[in-house]
């Protein structure tokens, strides 16, 4: 609930949750070109440090491939990651 003191509004912290989020990153590059090499590898250090400072998250980990095309049945991390996210491993 809101207090209000002259003309100042005091909101209450939410409480913390008891179960912290399980967080993963998805990480994907198209080709193996050298610019694309160093994409993949910084999209892994920058969702990696970005996740494991979150206090309120848990880092499950980096799902990561090179995969070329748009079809999903053959990104093998993608789908790797939707069952142990639908298995609460992640």
């Amino acid at each position: 609930m809101s207090v209000i003191y002259d003309n100042v509004i005091e909101i209450p912290a939410r409480a913390k949750t008891k179960n912290p989020l399980k967080v993963a990153a998805y990480c994907r590059v198209s080709c193996e070109s050298d610019e694309q090499h160093i994409s993949f590898e910084s999209q892994i250090k920058y969702y990696s440090d970005y996740i494991a400072g979150n206090p309120e998250w848990i880092f499950v980990g980096v799902y990561a491939e090179k995969e070329s095309g748009t079809d999903f049945t053959k990104r093998d991390e993608f789908n790797r990651m939707i069952k142990e996210a639908k298995r609460g491993y992640c």
